[in-house]
């Protein structure tokens, strides 16, 4: 609780304008951390962060054993890290241009042409959103059959 009466203190020092929108993102920051710090919600937020990560690593092996490449374990790492470093830049819709600009980076460390690259990076990121569009479309439709009980 120290920490609050510190940030309360600093508070007092903004102009009156800001200070409300300012109380309110500290509530909101409060309310976060308090959630977040029980050992409950922490584990939960740990092993979703796990599954996440390994369904990831799954897809990423699985699309480039579809390509018959035999590269190393770590490659999946690899492009999944330059596609996150990807997504963090400006983008068109659909990260289009990044998305494959970033496998055909991550997979040339491996010998891989650009081309080939560029085959991968298309089928990869067409399945992805086709995937992510069935979930969207599951979930919509269940919450439709909710309202409607």
């Amino acid at each position: 609780h120290r920490h609050i009466h510190r940030v309360e203190f600093l508070l007092r020092w903004l102009p009156k304008r800001f200070r409300s929108h300012a109380n309110g993102f500290v509530e909101g920051a409060q309310s976060f951390t308090g959630d977040l710090f029980r050992l409950r919600s922490l584990s939960c937020v740990f092993v979703t962060t796990v599954a996440v990560s390994v369904c990831d690593y799954a897809a990423i092996y699985a699309g480039l054993m579809m390509f018959d490449w035999h590269l190393p374990p770590v490659s999946p790492v690899t492009v999944w890290v330059f596609l996150a470093l990807a997504t963090a830049l400006p983008a068109a819709p659909g990260f289009v241009g990044l998305y494959q600009g970033a496998c055909i980076l991550a997979l040339g460390i491996y010998g891989i042409d650009g081309s080939r690259a560029l085959a991968f990076a298309l089928v990869f990121q067409a399945v992805t959103l086709c995937t992510a569009g069935v979930l969207e479309a599951v979930f919509y439709a269940s919450r439709a059959v909710r309202s409607a009980e």
